[in-house]
């Protein structure tokens, strides 16, 4: 918003009309005015509409302590389109399939930690990508998988019937595993226990393309 020139005698605006109208003396109301126009116009502070475009520059930002601070942007306002291609959005944390792995008998086996990851309190999804398969001679046998937070709490559990009639050696490949979580923020770690539930079989690895499992803080 322009400031505006209180007017003075003569019904004009700078003292250079009014002489012209005839009128010679610069009253002290008029000064006044004038000055108390400009005092209150920068007590009162710029706003971002009388900013020229361009005249913040990030020197100027970066005069502050950290530049701008996360708690002078509104929620939301920085959009996906603002960050640099593959800036880091979220947490990430990942690890190899075990290359000789094998459940070795029943009851849970551990076959994957993850490393520990600091979330921020979002949801959390954790992704099995393995070139893993159950290999036995049991003509039906049952296979477990779960996922495992900070060595106490269950993520949920698949369950996998396998075999149905081969009394021979088989090798059948399992799907990938996907389980979420909605943890409270801090610092979580993530497993993968698997279970066979006779000892005529057992969840291998491949050694050579084990896959990879990852933990995700999607927001």
């Amino acid at each position: 918003m322009a400031l505006t020139r209180p007017l003075k005698e003569g019904s004009v605006t700078t003292y250079q009309q009014k002489v012209a109208l005839g009128f010679k003396d610069i009253l002290a109301s008029e000064a006044d005015g004038d000055h108390d126009t400009m005092y209150a116009a920068w007590n009162a502070g710029v706003d971002t509409v009388n900013i020229k475009d361009g005249v913040v520059t990030t020197a100027k930002l970066a005069a502050a302590p950290n530049g701008v601070a996360t708690a002078n942007l509104n929620n939301l306002a920085v959009t996906l389109g603002k960050l640099a291609a593959r800036a880091t959005i979220a947490n990430l944390q990942s690890v190899s399939g075990p290359a000789n792995f094998n459940t070795a008998g029943t009851g849970w086996k551990t076959a994957i930690t993850l490393p520990a990851i600091t979330t921020r309190g979002g949801l959390v999804v954790v992704i099995g990508a393995f070139g893993w398969s159950y290999v036995g001679n049991q003509a039906t046998n049952i296979i477990y998988t779960r996922g495992w937070v900070d060595g106490t709490v269950g993520l949920g559990q698949a369950r996998w019937e396998v075999g149905y009639g081969f009394t021979g050696g088989a090798q059948f490949p399992l799907p990938p595993v996907i389980y979420f979580d909605n943890p409270a923020a801090g610092s979580h770690t993530y497993a993968l226990q698997v279970q066979v539930t006779t000892t005529a079989g057992n969840v291998v690895f491949q050694g050579d393309s084990p896959g990879m499992a990852h933990v995700l803080e999607l927001a």
